[in-house]
């Protein structure tokens, strides 16, 4: 997933609004919490227990998570229409930002959920 690519139920930018002072933003009524990650802990320990569990010479490479970087992508068409190729510096340049991903892991939409609380720091006063 690129991330020029909108995904559904994702947080917009803020909307300025417009005052006596010129465009503010201001911070939501309540705050908004959203579930992130709940899946992939799951989906990383199935994957570790079955790659153990496969036993062989040589097995593929465990499920991780790919950190996220920036890729540089040629656009455009590696051939002319009459068969030759066209050089790679004259062919389109665009960077993209790559979010995390995963790798040899099953869908985490279809593993079940984990949650682990978390205490409230305490206030000192």
């Amino acid at each position: 997933m690129l991330s020029s690519q909108r995904l559904p139920n994702r947080p917009a930018h803020p909307i300025p609004k417009r005052t006596k002072r010129g465009l503010r933003l201001f911070p939501p009524d309540k705050p908004h919490v959203w579930d992130v990650g709940t899946r992939l802990g799951a989906a990383l320990r199935r994957g570790y227990r079955e790659n153990a569990s496969a036993g062989g010479t040589h097995s593929g490479p465990r499920p991780y998570i790919r950190r996220a970087h920036w890729h540089g992508f040629r656009l455009g068409p590696m051939k002319r229409a009459d068969s030759s190729e066209i050089p790679t510096a004259e062919r389109a340049f665009e960077l993209r930002w790559l979010p995390p991903i995963p790798v040899k892991l099953e869908t985490p939409e279809q593993l079940p959920a984990t949650v682990h609380p978390v205490k409230a720091p305490a206030t000192s006063k």
